[in-house]
């Protein structure tokens, strides 16, 4: 089966909050680029697909189809879907539970965001074991840390030390996009809608350079032509 799956992994404070924020406007980003996408939320409060209904409903461009999935239901889920969509993005949320190992093996690229001030600390440390399991039974697995940081965007050397925690602790490279957690909120503030929505804004623009840093590869067709089952 040919699939093409970014799985979200929050590691921060707000648990499946953060994760769904970030996991619906990379739907929308890809959705925008003109990809078909399925929102596959794997959460218990099912935020996502709340989100995809009421964007549905309302008529908002473009509409993305979600579902949600329970662990057990997962790979049926791809199986059944994939053929159908270029991209599925899973809202995995931050349980560290075995639907979020469960979407982990599943996926071609794990982002696992990460909250922190950049300074002596990171606040809530990334699932290390998680991402060790996963990657046992999906060493293909690309691991891509992402900061969860105020309003403030982090200097050069902040970036540096946190790109080398995260070799530490078993991710394989981090973004130099970081995320703006109240941003990314005022973006939801209509109902249905999401940061990467407001065209020509500077949030927009931030999550089309974290699209473009997720993908292993410069050329996207080949990201999105790998595979993940044989």
């Amino acid at each position: 089966m040919d699939t093409r799956v970014i799985t979200i992994v929050d590691g921060s404070a707000d648990g499946a909050s953060a994760s769904s924020l970030v996991a619906q406007n990379i739907a929308a980003g890809l959705a925008y680029s003109g990809r078909k996408v399925l929102l596959a939320d794997a959460t218990s409060g099912q935020a996502s697909a709340d989100w995809a209904r009421v964007r549905t409903q309302a008529r908002i461009r473009p509409r993305i189809k979600a579902q949600a999935v329970r662990c057990d239901q997962l790979r049926d889920c791809l199986e059944r879907e994939c053929e159908r969509y270029d991209l599925v993005v899973i809202d995995a949320g931050g349980a560290g539970d075995r639907s979020t190992l469960c979407a982990l093996i599943a996926a071609q690229v794990a982002v696992i965001l990460v909250e922190t001030d950049f300074g002596a600390a990171v606040r809530v440390p990334p699932p290390a074991g998680l991402l060790y399991q996963a990657r046992l039974f999906n060493p293909g697995l690309d691991i891509v840390r992402v900061a969860l940081c105020p309003e403030a965007d982090p200097d050069g050397a902040a970036l540096q030390k946190f790109g080398r925690d995260a070799l530490r602790l078993g991710a394989a490279r981090t973004t130099s996009t970081a995320l703006h957690l109240a941003t990314l909120r005022s973006g939801a503030q209509i109902a249905g809608h999401c940061l990467r929505d407001q065209q020509g804004s500077a949030g927009a623009a931030q999550i089309g350079d974290l699209l473009r840093e997720i993908c292993p590869t410069r050329d996207k067709r080949q990201f999105f032509n790998q595979k993940v089952y044989s």
